[in-house]
């Protein structure tokens, strides 16, 4: 699934085998704290 955070298209996957969760930014692997500070960005 891919969302638009402050002005940025996030990809968030999910693995339904190893139950591993994952969101990255222009295909490099992006922190779950980095999402959420971009997100509380105004």
């Amino acid at each position: 699934m891919t969302v638009t955070v402050a002005g940025a298209d996030i990809e968030f996957t999910a693995c339904n085998v190893c139950e591993r969760r994952w969101w990255e930014r222009d295909g490099e692997t992006v922190a779950l704290s980095a999402v959420l500070s971009l997100a509380s960005k105004r």
